[in-house]
Parts: C-alpha cells; sequence; structure tokens
C-alpha cells in the first residue's frame, strides 16, 4: 500500500471517530434537556388577556340597614325623649381589579402546558367607593328632627355602613365572589384555546 492510500485512510478514520464524538455530545445535550427542570415563564399574552377584561364586578349586595337614636331633649317643665328611625339602602359590588395583574402572576410550565393564574385579592368596586344611598335614606322621628345634629346623622350612617360590611362577610359573599371570579376567567382563557389552567385567588 502506497503512502498516499494509507494518509488517506488514516484522515478517513479521524473524521469518522470526531463525527461520532460530536454526534454523541449533541444526543447528550439533548438528554440533559429532556430531563431538565421544567421552566415556569411569564405569558405576556394571557396577562394581556386578562387586563383587557379591566374591573369585573360578579356579585352585588343590597341591603337596607335599619338604625334607631333616642335622645333626651331638654324642656321648660320636663324633660322628653326624641326617637328617630333611619332605614339605609346599603349596595357592595365585589370582584377584582384585573388591571392590577403582573407578567409574574401568570406562569407556564413548558413540559405540560399548564397555566397558573394568581389573581388579585377580590374587593368592592363601587365606582363612588361609598356603601350607603345617603339620597335614598328614609326616616321616622316622633318628634322635631331638628334635634338631630349632622354628627349625629353621620354616626348612624355608619353604623349602618358597619353593620352591612359585617353581615356580607358573615354570609360569606367574598367566598362566593372570588369563586365566581375564578370560573369567569377559567372560562375567558379556555374560549381563547387554553384548557390545562389553575386559577388562585388570595383569602380576604
Amino acid at each position: 500500500m502506497s503512502k498516499k492510500n494509507l494518509f488517506r485512510i488514516v484522515l478517513l478514520v479521524v473524521i469518522i471517530l470526531v463525527a461520532g464524538f460530536a454526534g454523541y455530545r449533541w444526543a447528550s445535550m439533548e438528554d440533559d434537556e429532556v430531563s431538565r427542570e421544567p421552566v415556569m415563564e411569564p405569558t405576556a399574552v394571557i396577562v394581556d388577556e386578562v387586563r383587557a377584561i379591566a374591573q369585573l364586578s360578579v356579585l352585588t349586595c343590597y341591603k337596607d340597614m335599619v338604625v334607631s337614636r333616642e335622645k333626651k331633649v331638654p324642656g321648660i317643665l320636663f324633660d322628653s325623649k326624641c326617637r328617630i328611625t333611619v332605614v339605609y339602602p346599603c349596595r357592595m359590588n365585589l370582584g377584582v381589579d384585573l388591571s392590577e395583574l403582573r407578567n409574574e402572576d401568570v406562569q407556564m410550565d413548558a413540559s405540560t402546558g399548564r397555566i397558573t393564574v394568581q389573581l388579585p385579592p377580590v374587593r368592592m368596586l363601587n365606582k363612588d367607593g361609598k356603601v350607603v344611598d345617603e339620597l335614598a335614606r328614609k326616616s321616622i322621628s316622633d318628634g322635631d328632627t331638628k334635634v338631630w345634629t349632622p354628627v349625629d346623622m353621620k354616626s348612624m350612617r355608619d353604623e349602618a355602613e358597619r353593620r352591612f360590611l359585617d353581615q356580607c362577610k358573615r354570609e360569606g359573599v367574598y367566598t362566593k365572589a372570588r369563586q365566581k371570579v375564578i370560573d369567569t376567567v377559567g372560562r375567558m382563557l379556555q374560549s381563547i384555546g387554553y384548557q390545562n389552567i389553575t386559577i388562585l385567588s388570595p383569602e380576604d
């Protein structure tokens, strides 16, 4: 065998060995990628879709709260008592402000396709921030209503609001609103093609 042919054979063997080693390294890297833990990455597209809903109101509570007060009224010969009863219509819209959703609140598991959404907390969404409709209140008094000062009326209004909010919490309306929000956002994500979804909403 000539030196020229021997050189060609040696060169061919070297090329085959190098190619085989490179292929092994490439396959090994692929295996590493497959075995690596799934990376949770924010999905900006989903964040934009959910944010577009803005304020999502899902439940409205209405109640008439009755507050009564009695006051002693000094007289020339003797004191008298004046009693007043006021009915305050109260209303509260519950929901979430989805414009508060952050990129890190939406995560996607690339290996399973599961989307996890952490929603903002449920809260009151009354546009004017008021619970009591003072313009619609009704009052009954057995004496001169002038004895009731603005301070007295504010105290009664505050009592009506406090009792209304306490009663709503006792009746579990926040829990009901939270579940309605979860269901609504879930249906919205399903409508745009996502099926494997976990939606979380913080407790009160």
